[in-house]
């Protein structure tokens, strides 16, 4: 029944991929800039949950491999971040061997849950964002980020 389960969810986020390119390539043709925007934002956000709902699915077969590559972490986290209006700390190029693809969800999740879990009385979200790394910048090096309350 799991296995039924997450094929269904492979095959609706292979099948969603379709519509929302023919949705963004018709809000590119939209004139008015203050309509095409938040649209394309809408449809960006929609294509990232389809790629996490992919690769959560991905990473639960037992065959998942992980597609290192060289990339600097406070770009990525930056690039995750900026659009949900957080700008993280970073002690500049923060070189480090990974998953990009994963490296991605992984932020978006620790944001999306300190943003929906992090909540003071008032009902607002607090998220500091910093990344440390190893001054000496060996191989191997441990990069953190925090999302403290």
């Amino acid at each position: 029944m799991l296995d039924a389960k997450r094929q269904l969810l492979l095959a609706l986020s292979h099948e969603l991929r379709s519509p929302l390119a023919r949705a963004r390539i018709a809000t590119e043709l939209l004139t008015d800039d203050r309509q095409r925007a938040p649209l394309q934002e809408d449809l960006a956000e929609m294509a990232r949950l389809i790629e996490d709902l992919t690769e959560s699915e991905r990473l639960r077969t037992p065959h998942a491999t992980l597609l290192r590559e060289s990339l600097d972490f406070a770009e990525l986290v930056m690039t995750e971040l900026t659009p949900l209006g957080l700008s993280p700390s970073a002690p500049g190029p923060t070189p480090i061997i990974g998953d990009a693809t994963r490296l991605r969800v992984m932020v978006r999740n620790l944001v999306s849950n300190a943003l929906h879990h992090g909540k003071d009385s008032n009902g607002v979200a607090t998220v500091d964002v910093s990344i440390e790394s190893d001054p000496a910048n060996r191989p191997g090096t441990r990069v953190r980020a925090e999302l403290p309350r």
